[in-house]
Parts: C-alpha cells; sequence; structure tokens
C-alpha cells in the first residue's frame, strides 16, 4: 500500500510541476533555477557532512580543532 500511495504521490508532483512549468509566467526558467540551486546545495552536502571526519590536509587546508 505504502508504494502505491508513494508513487500517487510522485505523479501528483510531476503533475505540479508541469502545470506550473507550462502555465506559469516564465515557469520553465524559474522551475530550471530551482533546479539549478537545489543541485548546488546538495553538492555542497558531502563535503559538509565528511569534513569532521575527514579533513582535507591533502588539499592545502588546515585541520580545525572544534
Amino acid at each position: 500500500m505504502q508504494i502505491i500511495q508513494g508513487a500517487a504521490l510522485l505523479l501528483l508532483v510531476l503533475f505540479f510541476f508541469t502545470l506550473f512549468s507550462y502555465k506559469a509566467l516564465k515557469g520553465i526558467k524559474t522551475m530550471g533555477a530551482l533546479a539549478s540551486a537545489a543541485c548546488a546545495g546538495m553538492g555542497m552536502l558531502p563535503g559538509f557532512v565528511a569534513q569532521p571526519a575527514f579533513p582535507m590536509i591533502f588539499l592545502g587546508g588546515e585541520k580545525v580543532e572544534k
């Protein structure tokens, strides 16, 4: 049942995404900007999470003691 609910929610989100992209004023450009921001934010996440465990001294950084 959870798989069906998840699939239905995904289709609903995709429907509204498509509706906004094509019907809103500059919707495609707006969604592109939001997608770029989300990708940039997720690109920074692994370094932020791994930084305390694995200091990047080999890249010229200094180990920071907290």
